[in-house]
């Protein structure tokens, strides 16, 4: 049952990747070299599944691919925007703006 699951999660994060418009963005090809990377990968999971060449999955496993997935479907498949907000975007790293206080 897990190993289905995994398989379901693994090809939905290479679908929402693969399916991802770019509109009026620039192109990055870091960004675009590691989509790639996460789109073939993942699928590669989901065949490997389907076609019984993988025979278990971890819980663990199942649940960081569930955790991407989520993540992929909250930023459309925005692979820059996923990195930032993972990164940069973060309460404890923003730096902090300093506000000035006249006294009387």
């Amino acid at each position: 049952m897990i190993l289905l699951t995994n398989a379901a999660i693994c090809l939905a994060i290479a679908i929402r990747l693969f399916l991802y418009q770019r509109g009026q963005s620039n192109y990055k090809l870091s960004y675009a070299l590691l989509a790639w990377g996460l789109v073939c990968s993942s699928a590669a999971v989901a065949i490997l599944i389907f076609f019984n060449q993988l025979s278990q999955a971890q819980t663990a496993q199942t649940f960081m691919n569930l955790l991407v997935f989520i993540c992929m479907f909250k930023t459309k498949g925005n692979i820059s925007q996923f990195i930032y907000h993972l990164f940069w975007q973060s309460k404890a790293t923003a730096p902090r703006q300093n506000k000035k206080v006249k006294i009387l």
